[in-house]
């Protein structure tokens, strides 16, 4: 049971992920420019944010994602527990995209919400299948055989 929910939380989180990268992460725009066009020149896309979100002042929502990734390497290593972990603070620092991003860029777009999707998911994902894993873990225990000394 255990393997395929971890199969499934990396299929959604990963395809999540994905989608992330392809849609508009932020709107870039000013004052005066055309909103109603669906991908406008101004919209950056999720994968261009990943490449350069590194730089001041948002390094710290960019980390999100090297804790992701290890939490999901974690995961796949069967330490749920580091990956619940790794995961809560993920989606924390994906939060905290509200706070270091440039006030002209504060236009967060389906991307982004898309990727905190994906790092709120993958520790939600994580903490099932810890609690899964203690739950099968007190079943085994309980019904070992019991050993009496004599």
């Amino acid at each position: 049971m255990i393997p395929k929910m971890r199969l499934a939380v990396s299929l959604v989180v990963w395809a999540l992920y994905f989608a992330a990268c392809v849609a508009p992460a932020v709107d870039i725009s000013y004052e005066g420019t055309n909103h109603m066009a669906l991908f406008r020149p101004q919209d950056v896309p999720g994968f261009i944010a990943l490449l350069v979100g590194w730089e001041k002042p948002r390094t710290l929502p960019w980390s999100a994602n090297l804790f992701f990734v290890a939490g999901w390497i974690c995961l796949c290593r069967k330490n749920a527990v580091a990956a619940l972990i790794l995961g809560i603070a993920a989606a924390l620092l994906g939060l905290t995209s509200w706070i270091f991003i440039p006030e002209p860029y504060k236009n967060l777009l389906v991307g982004y919400y898309l990727w905190q999707l994906s790092l709120v998911l993958f520790a939600i994902g994580s903490f099932l299948i810890w609690h899964r894993t203690e739950i099968e873990k007190q079943s085994s225990e309980s019904n070992a055989p019991k050993h009496s000394v004599r």
